[in-house]
C-alpha cells in the first residue's frame, strides 16, 4: 500500500524470551542495574522499565516499582530438543494470539 515509502532508520536486535514470561529486572549486583528478557515487546516494556530502573535507582518508591520488585523471575529452560521444540510452540502460540496485529 506504501510502494514509495522509504526508511531512514530501522532497528534489529537480539529478541529475549523466558519460559515463564517473567523478565530480569532490578539490581543484579552492586550497582549493576538492568531491564531484559522483554518475551517480545520489549519496546513498551522497556519504556516502562527504564522510568522503574530509574526510580528504583533514584529510590523513589511508586506502587508499579513494588508490584515490579515483587514479580518472579526467569525460569530456567529444559535442555534440547526439548527447548526448541518449546521455542517454536511459544512462538507460534504467541503469533495466534496476536492474531491480525501481526
Amino acid at each position: 500500500m506504501l510502494p514509495d515509502l522509504s526508511f531512514d532508520y530501522t532497528w534489529g536486535g537480539p529478541l529475549c524470551l523466558s519460559r515463564n514470561g517473567e523478565p530480569v529486572f532490578g539490581d543484579l549486583e552492586a550497582d549493576v542495574f538492568g531491564a531484559f528478557c522483554l518475551n517480545g515487546v520489549g519496546i513498551v516494556r522497556g519504556t516502562i522499565y527504564g522510568i522503574l530502573l530509574a526510580e528504583l535507582v533514584a529510590g523513589v518508591s511508586t506502587p508499579l516499582l513494588d508490584i515490579m520488585l515483587k514479580a518472579g523471575r526467569p525460569s530456567g529452560t529444559p535442555p534440547q530438543p526439548f527447548l526448541g521444540w518449546g521455542v517454536r510452540l511459544n512462538f507460534a502460540k504467541r503469533r495466534h494470539d496476536a492474531g491480525l496485529e501481526m
